[in-house]
């Protein structure tokens, strides 16, 4: 299994409404978990108050973040098999 996983947009919001035990199984596995930006945009805009707001930026600490298309785009031709 490779140690570093991309996640996408309804992995991390299985993740954070608890309906999934995914991301939890891959962090006890040492996996390093990324995001993008706009993975991180999506979420942060579908918060519905501050408290959620919060507490989606809470759990995002627990991915990196790749901040621009060509930081993804070079990650995945270093990856590349």
């Amino acid at each position: 299994m490779p140690n570093y996983v991309l996640c996408d947009t309804c992995v991390i919001i299985d993740f954070m409404n608890e309906r999934s035990n995914i991301v939890n199984e891959l962090q006890n596995r040492n996996v390093t978990l990324f995001i993008n930006s706009i993975i991180e945009m999506e979420l942060l805009q579908g918060a519905r108050n501050k408290n959620e707001l919060r507490a989606i930026e809470k759990k995002l600490c627990s991915f990196r973040c790749l901040l621009t298309i060509v930081k993804i785009l070079d990650f995945l031709m270093l990856i590349r098999v």
